[in-house]
């Protein structure tokens, strides 16, 4: 949880920092590509992170990767105080939240989905509005599918869920069923 914590103060600076110059994207996809390369070079991350190297020697090297990967001088300079805080290491977490943060910004409801069925573009098109009359907010839905819940869907935003496949529906039923006298029994007193 505190690594959270740290990674949203980043998150929400950087975010702070670039949509008033309108900067989201191209940062954003910088950052995106800059995880790609930690994740297949983590020696890299190692030398950035390394305590006993100098301060300037690590600055020399960002500033030859911000060259050679033509990073705009606001993802250099984020880079640079991450690793000068050794926080290259929760870099996928600042991301995560960044684009959290910035659909939040933006009034877009980030969303899962889970069908039985891949859904058709007619059918995504009726969900989709339906969670945004539901959520009041522009949606972004990420779908998945698994056979298992046989029909309907589920829905997950965020911690919350909206069960309604036919699995849910036969466990109300059995659990109806099997509560006994609670449905349907009248007192003859």
């Amino acid at each position: 949880m505190l690594r959270e914590g740290i990674a949203r103060r980043y998150a929400r600076a950087l975010l702070d920092v670039v949509l008033p110059r309108d900067l989201y994207e191209r940062i954003h996809q910088e950052l995106k590509d800059l995880e790609v390369l930690f994740r297949e070079l983590p020696d890299l991350v190692r030398s950035l992170e390394q305590p006993g190297r100098p301060l300037r020697e690590k600055r020399r090297v960002i500033g030859e990767l911000g060259q050679r990967l033509d990073l705009h001088p606001l993802t250099v300079r984020f880079l640079e105080l991450v690793a000068e805080n050794r926080r290259l290491r929760d870099w996928s977490a600042i991301l995560r939240l960044l684009e959290r943060l910035y659909q939040e910004a933006q009034g877009i409801q980030p969303l899962q989905v889970i069908t039985a069925v891949p859904l058709d573009d007619r059918l995504r098109r009726q969900v989709r509005q339906a969670l945004e009359d539901l959520t009041g907010r522009r949606v972004v839905m990420e779908e998945q599918v698994d056979p298992r819940i046989l029909g309907g869907f589920i829905v997950r935003i965020g911690s919350v869920y909206y069960d309604g496949s036919v699995v849910a529906q036969i466990r109300q039923i059995r659990d109806q069923l099997m509560g006994g006298g609670r449905y349907g029994d009248h007192d003859s007193t």
